[in-house]
């Protein structure tokens, strides 16, 4: 989902680009992929909203783009089936946990669900999806006298949501890689 990503990643989660910062952010582009690379899920999304200027100017995706693309509602389907049963890291985890939420919640009122937000806590609750920015932090080991913690790092994907996974999926591999020696 971008951001979201938002990437049924084994290692690649879901990831967005999306409408902006604020609670009601919706979904514009999502993509997921296993911890291969091999691509799961990478779509546009209808926000069935304007997307606001500024959203646009980060991720290049329009009004104009999004016009024909699926809902978040027509994806859901594909989205739980490339998801479901496996671990799931996702740039910034909290602030796409919290775009899924409230998509699904749109979802699930819409669908005439009798309690819209338990369905979509439901939905994630039956999810496994972590954090990859902090503990990628965490090993890259810029401290922060100011925060009192390892500064976050940028992702560098391109803030669209295929780049995007695949630079969290880079990030792991860094991340796992063997450490050279510097023993004589």
């Amino acid at each position: 989902m971008g951001s979201g990503r938002a990437r049924g990643r084994g290692p690649g989660g879901p990831r967005h680009g999306d409408t902006g910062l604020d609670a009601e952010a919706c979904v514009v582009e999502l993509a997921v992929i296993s911890g291969s690379g091999d691509v799961l899920v990478d779509t546009l999304v209808n926000p069935g909203r304007p997307i606001p200027v500024d959203a646009s100017e980060i991720h290049g995706i329009t009004d104009e783009a999004v016009a024909t693309a699926p809902s978040f509602g027509q994806i859901l389907v594909g989205l739980t089936a490339a998801l479901d049963g496996r671990r799931c890291l996702i740039w910034n985890a909290p602030y796409d946990k919290g775009v899924l939420r409230w998509e699904l919640t749109r979802h699930y009122l819409a669908a005439g669900h009798e309690d819209p937000a338990a369905s979509a806590a439901a939905w994630l609750g039956g999810m496994a999806l972590e954090d990859a920015m902090v503990p990628y932090s965490d090993w890259y080991g810029d401290w922060s006298d100011y925060w009192g913690n390892y500064s976050w790092q940028a992702l560098g994907g391109g803030h669209r949501a295929l780049g995007d996974v695949r630079a969290v999926l880079d990030r792991l591999r860094k991340m796992a890689a063997p450490v050279a020696s510097s023993v004589d």
